[in-house]
């Protein structure tokens, strides 16, 4: 078997730095300005992972959300009243068991969902202008690798959900991008 040769120090830090830059750059761009530019109102970083799961995903039930979101039931609790507040979800008894509580979009929930997501799409869209044609299947494979690799360098993934169940094609990213979600498969349908 060959020994992998050690990692000189300053090329770790060059890529700490460039991955903490990118991540803070993405949270910055993707979701503090794109919320701002698409909402009147301020929404909490839980707030927005739950109008992505339910606008992608449709209903859920809370111990689902709970476990999106890596938070307790309580606390999944806290954030749906302020959601049902704002008139951005609604409560419903789930079909065949009516102990079961849903949670799905409203009308205004679903039209946030859309406009944050739209804008999203805009600046994404913007940042893809500035690289060369074909370089974007480059770095799309590039991020995959990178997250998959800081994941499996921690066991991450054993620990919390990527949040890549929350976008259309529910698959997830460390597998690849062409499994099932494992999210999915804990939590089963509901």
């Amino acid at each position: 078997m060959a020994s992998i040769a050690p990692v000189k120090t300053e090329t770790v830090d060059g890529l700490l730095k460039a991955l903490l830059v990118l991540s803070r750059t993405a949270d910055r761009v993707l979701w503090g300005r794109a919320v701002a530019a698409a909402v009147d109102e301020p929404l909490s970083a839980s707030t927005v992972k739950v109008l992505r799961l339910l606008g992608h995903r449709g209903p859920k039930n809370f111990s689902r959300i709970a476990r999106f979101l890596g938070v307790s039931k309580a606390a999944v609790t806290q954030i749906i009243d302020g959601m049902e507040g704002g008139k951005l979800v609604l409560r419903r008894p789930a079909q065949g068991d009516r102990r079961e509580t849903k949670v799905q979009l409203t009308d205004q929930g679903r039209t946030m969902f859309r406009t944050i997501h739209q804008r999203q799409r805009h600046l994404v869209r913007s940042a893809v202008r500035h690289l060369k044609l074909g370089d974007i299947d480059r770095w799309i494979e590039t991020l995959r690798s990178a997250t998959v690799a800081m994941a499996k360098a921690d066991r991450t993934f054993e620990h919390f959900c990527l949040q890549c169940a929350a976008h259309t094609n529910g698959t997830c990213v460390l597998e690849g991008g062409s499994a099932d979600c494992t999210y999915l498969a804990h939590v089963g349908a509901t």
